[in-house]
This record gives structure tokens, C-alpha cells and sequence, in this order.
């Protein structure tokens, strides 16, 4: 396995090797720096690659990818980073919350706050924007996991101790699709509804309908 994981994945079962590199190639291929809109097939393949597994390897691994990325210096990536982790937040599990709800990750997602909102740009300011966004709706959505998940809360609290000012709270989209269930290692149980192939216009149309990001 190549360099750019963290973790040795030597003892891993060939399945989830072959998983966290697909993960891999979806991850860049949804943030990547050529990116003009949002690449929407990406955001939801990875969805489903992520909906697929409740291994908190692949899962821990797969969002420290994703954090590198939000922590890029381009603020083009970094909000397709931002839109890339709203669409996995809103439509995967709780295994993979409990991954994003950790310092290191909450603590990225207050860094992008502060150090893009004291730019000037717009597309800076776009970018921390997003970022107050999301750690908000995650603060509201998570409450009543707030034992859990505490990070969620926390986050959001300390901006606004900060004084940091966020958006006011609309009825929009629900920050949270229902939980999926996830399949077992010898394929998806009879009866149960997959997040494959077949679903994916489905995927796709709740996604944009849900998630936006403002254009350059």
C-alpha cells in the first residue's frame, strides 16, 4: 500500500485495501483543484463506498484523506472538501460520524472558520461561511447525540463564544438523510434497499436538491 496512507494497512483484509483506495481516488477526484462546480457522481460513489463498511479503519482513514483536503491553502478545494463531507454527514451512518466528530477533524473545520474569514476575498469568505454552516447544522442536528457525540456541540459553542456570528436557521433541507443500513461482509441482506449502482440517479438528485455550493 502506497505512502499516502497514515496507517500501515498490511494486516487488512485485501476488501478493505482495495476499499480505501477506491475511497482514495473518489476523495481527489471530488476535490480536485480543476474543479469548476461540484462533481456530484464522485460525492455520491463515495456515499456509497462509505455506506458499504463499518470498519472504523477504512472509515478513520478515509476521513483523515478528507481533512488533508479541507486543510488545502486553495479555497476551491477546501469547499469542495467542505460539500464533500456535508453530502457523507447527511447521508452515512454513524460509524462514520463518530470518525468526523474528533478533535483533529472539529478542529480543521474551526481553522478554515477563522483563518479564511479573516481574508478579504470572496472566495475566502465563501469558504468560512460554508465552514460556519456546516459546524451549526452539525451542532443542531447532533444534539440529541450530544453524549456521543460531543464534538458536534462543542465546535459550534466555542465559535460562538468566539463571537463568531452564524447564519440564521431556515427550514431548508434536513441536515441528516435516515440512517442506512449497512450491508454484511457477504453482500446486502434480502429485503434491504442498496445504496448501489442502480440508486444512484436517486442518490444524485437528493444530493443537489440538499446540498449546494455557491459558485466562484
Amino acid at each position: 500500500m502506497t505512502s499516502y496512507f497514515k496507517h500501515s494497512t498490511a494486516s487488512w483484509a485485501p476488501r478493505d485495501k482495495q476499499k480505501l483506495e477506491t475511497m482514495k481516488g473518489l476523495i481527489d477526484q471530488a476535490t480536485s483543484d480543476i474543479l469548476n462546480t461540484v462533481d456530484w457522481g464522485a460525492n455520491m460513489q463515495m456515499v456509497d463506498e462509505v455506506n458499504s463498511t463499518d470498519n472504523s479503519d477504512v472509515l478513520s482513514e478515509a476521513v483523515r484523506l478528507v481533512r488533508k483536503r479541507i486543510q488545502h491553502k486553495n479555497p476551491r478545494v477546501v469547499m469542495t472538501s467542505l460539500t464533500l463531507t456535508e453530502t457523507l454527514v447527511k447521508n452515512c451512518h454513524t460509524a462514520f460520524h463518530k470518525q468526523v466528530a474528533t478533535k483533529k477533524f472539529m478542529d480543521s473545520m474551526g481553522a478554515v472558520a477563522r483563518n479564511f474569514g479573516s481574508k478579504s476575498g470572496r472566495d475566502d469568505l465563501e469558504v468560512a461561511d460554508k465552514a460556519l454552516e456546516l459546524i451549526q447544522a452539525w451542532g443542531e442536528a447532533f444534539m440529541p447525540m450530544r453524549q456521543q457525540l460531543p464534538l458536534f456541540f462543542e465546535t459550534w459553542d466555542a465559535l460562538r463564544r468566539e463571537g463568531f456570528r452564524f447564519p440564521e436557521t431556515g427550514a431548508g433541507a434536513p441536515v441528516l438523510s435516515p440512517a442506512p443500513v449497512i450491508p454484511n461482509d457477504v453482500g446486502v441482506p434480502a429485503g434491504v434497499v442498496s445504496t448501489g449502482p442502480n440508486n444512484g440517479d436517486a442518490h444524485l438528485a437528493a444530493a443537489m436538491a440538499a446540498v449546494s455550493m455557491d459558485a466562484a
